[in-house]
């Protein structure tokens, strides 16, 4: 990622993310928790790794992710995220096409797992095929790694499909 799209995300999420009033030590800025997120999503390293890497505890980790998250979705779902219209859809399946030789992709598609913490009641329904509680994180990204559509809602015993 560029240093300009770094600082694009950053200006856009800051109003979501202000520092936190409780903290014992001095408070991680913006950036820092935005580059903590990013690289922890990036990786898919486990917190206490990616913790490492920028001198935090894993449960920084995990809050810079939490935050991160919540943050794009109230400030970017609706302005950043749209399903293409016909002319979008036709340059997105062309641009599929010139990269991977396959014709008519409209968008790729993954899935990842989030650790969460359920009550316990229903907490059976959170335990995914690995053994631990998640929800399922599905989303589809056009030939130039936007995303079009993403969707956190299913807990993690549910199928990928």
């Amino acid at each position: 990622m560029d240093k300009g799209s770094f600082k694009y995300i950053c200006d856009k999420v800051s109003p979501e993310m202000p520092p936190s009033e409780y903290s014992v030590q001095e408070a991680l800025s913006v950036e820092m928790k935005v580059a903590i997120a990013i690289y922890k999503l990036a990786s898919c390293a486990e917190y206490k790794v990616v913790g490492n890497q920028f001198r935090v505890h894993k449960a920084t980790v995990k809050n810079c992710v939490y935050q991160f998250g919540r943050a794009m979705v109230n400030t970017q779902l609706n302005e950043e995220i749209k399903l293409p219209n016909e002319e979008q859809s036709i340059a997105i399946i062309q641009g599929f096409e010139e990269k991977s030789g396959v014709s008519q992709i409209l968008g790729a598609i993954d899935d990842t797992h989030i650790p969460v913490k359920p009550l316990a009641e229903g907490c059976a329904d959170y335990i995914n095929r690995k053994g631990w509680p998640s929800m399922v994180l599905q989303a589809v990204v056009d030939c130039n790694y936007l995303f079009l559509d993403i969707c956190c809602k299913h807990p993690g015993s549910v199928h990928e499909s």
